[in-house]
């Protein structure tokens, strides 16, 4: 069973909807995310894709992040998204949107509310990664969804191909991780009005 690993609600068990669809996000690769993004997290507007239990997104809030879309098409994983929201009393902090990526992305930038952080943990077979960076990368969309300090996190397969770039999404970092890799990409149309960064580099465990 999954848990909240820290913050306010640590140790915390959440639901996991039992379907082959589902791969929930380990407690390793949630761990070590949230160790890279550290105390940046706090007061956050999260959007997690793909969210399954919706643990990241949860997670995120128990750390001290202001409020999470949660992105999910699964019927039964919706159910099981709203129990652990209610369980965790997130309910005042917690959206649901039960569509696709694609058309959630589409809902979300006619709202013009943009993320600090855009979490994506889709299927590792098929393509739905690619589309989905893809439509996020897509300048439209991005200039709503993203600020220059925006981070698209998406955890991929290590034999899945990746590209250094998705439309205005730039590679800037990867994190290996036994037979997974977190890859950390930024808007590219905000790069000349952002501050200096460290280069993209890869780090292997």
């Amino acid at each position: 069973m999954l848990r909240i690993l820290a913050g306010e609600k640590r140790g915390i068990h959440l639901r996991v909807a039992h379907t082959a669809a589902v791969r929930p996000t380990a407690s390793n690769a949630r761990q070590v995310l949230f160790d890279i993004l550290g105390p940046r997290v706090i007061g956050t507007r999260w959007l997690d894709f793909y969210a399954g239990s919706g643990a990241v997104g949860l997670e995120a809030l128990s750390r001290g992040a202001a409020e999470c879309v949660l992105v999910e098409a699964s019927h039964r994983c919706i159910k099981t998204i709203r129990q652990n929201i209610a369980t965790l009393d997130y309910a005042d902090r917690c959206r649901v949107l039960p569509v696709a990526a694609e058309k959630a992305i589409k809902i979300l930038a006619a709202a013009a509310r943009p993320f600090d952080m855009i979490f994506l943990d889709p299927p590792y077979s098929g393509d739905e990664a690619k589309h989905t960076l893809l439509a996020l990368g897509d300048p439209s969309a991005s200039a709503l969804l993203l600020t220059k300090d925006s981070l698209v996190i998406a955890q991929l397969s290590i034999h899945s191909e990746i590209s250094d770039a998705y439309g205005s999404l730039a590679l800037e970092r990867e994190r290996k991780l036994g037979d997974t890799r977190l890859c950390f990409f930024r808007a590219a149309l905000f790069r000349d009005s952002a501050s200096p960064r460290s280069p993209c580099r890869s780090v292997a465990d």
